[in-house]
């Protein structure tokens, strides 16, 4: 039975923000709230993780489900952290958000998913067994579960069942041999709250030191996300770390964090800066001719990335002009080094209670 010991403490609180500490069965830690850079196969694309960790990220998420299936890795029992040379923690994805992804399900029943593998179209197996053991075999400090994650628009009757087959796996999953990885569930319920509810005290009740909210951002409007994200987190016992994913643009984040979030991840920031969107304090910018071309200034004068610092926006035009690899690199670190800050700001608001004054701001 998990639960005995804590790997997450609340070191202050400024209403229903926290700031947290986060440590693995293996030592590491990631303070809270924070930001999970998405690393699909063990990296950022165009980035090394090096590079990843001095932008300011403590952890990343990695897709087990992807990584067991591809060659190299298909299959070997590695120590990720050595083999990536990262210090940092990992959480390892299950892969359940693959079912609403066209090509990949089969089909499914109450034992698990039978998927197509996305490199050579074999037919594979996936248990909440499969899962735990993708995640022990990279020695991941912290694995999600499996989970059925329902597709959007949302049916009653499917979101109803979707939540009782992802509790009957987050169940199975505790059962197995889980090494040095600490197992998180994942909430699931539609835009049903009370379902959410329940599902949120089940898996604290079977021992689930944290649970990621999941199975939103995929199309419902943002207000129902919210709602889901505040009556999932009502239910949940301070203690238990709650973890929103998919979800990583900041105005959504601070939206979350007043509601009690610790943890997020998205594909959000390091996409958006790959293709042309970059982040600052008063909003986006758009790699754009009237916004870039013949611009002497940075993307955000003050900023200290790397980017910044030593780049002009026409530069970047220039870069773009010429298809040039090297605009994927510098949009992406320039994004990933804004979100590192912001949320140490939204760390210090929250440790200086001042985190309302950030929000209204």
């Amino acid at each position: 039975m998990k639960g005995v010991r804590r790997v997450f403490e609340i070191a202050l609180s400024c209403g229903s923000a926290r700031v947290g500490v986060l440590t693995s069965p293996q030592g590491r830690s990631v303070t809270t709230p924070s930001l999970l850079p998405v690393a699909t196969y063990g990296v950022v694309k165009t980035l090394t993780p090096e590079e990843v960790g001095r932008m300011g990220c403590e952890g990343f998420i990695v897709n087990s489900f992807l990584i067991r299936l591809r060659e190299p890795l298909g299959g070997r029992e590695v120590d990720l952290h050595k083999y990536l040379n990262w210090e940092g923690v990992i959480f390892s994805d299950s892969g359940g958000f693959q079912l609403i992804r066209k090509g990949f399900l089969i089909k499914k029943d109450e034992d698990g998913l039978l998927m197509r593998s996305p490199f050579d179209g074999r037919e594979v197996v996936i248990t909440p067994e499969w899962v735990v053991e993708s995640s022990r075999r990279l020695k991941a400090d912290f694995g999600m579960v499996l989970d059925d994650c329902p597709p959007y628009p949302w049916r009653e009757e499917e979101v109803l069942s979707s939540t009782k087959r992802t509790l009957k796996w987050a169940e199975a999953a505790l059962s197995c041999p889980q090494g040095e990885t600490e197992l998180l569930g994942i909430v699931q319920g539609g835009g049903n709250k009370e379902l959410r509810r329940r599902c949120s005290r089940r898996l604290v009740e079977m021992g689930y030191n944290g649970v990621g909210i999941g199975g939103l951002s995929i199309g419902e409007p943002k207000e129902v996300t919210f709602q889901m994200v505040k009556a999932t987190t009502d239910s949940l016992p301070e203690g238990v770390l709650r973890y929103l994913m998919g979800v990583g643009e900041p105005l959504d984040i601070l939206k979350a964090v007043a509601m009690g979030v610790d943890l997020f991840d998205s594909t959000y920031p390091a996409r958006g800066g790959r293709h042309g969107t970059y982040l600052t304090p008063t909003g986006k910018v758009n790699l754009s001719s009237k916004d870039f071309r013949g611009v002497e200034e940075p993307i955000y004068e003050g900023c200290s990335c790397p980017v910044c610092k030593r780049y002009s926006r026409d530069f970047l035009y220039h870069l773009k002009r010429g298809r040039e690899m090297l605009l994927y690199r510098l949009g992406t670190l320039h994004n990933l080094h804004f979100m590192g800050r912001f949320m140490e700001a939204v760390r210090s608001a929250i440790q200086e209670g001042e985190f309302a004054s950030l929000v209204e701001g």
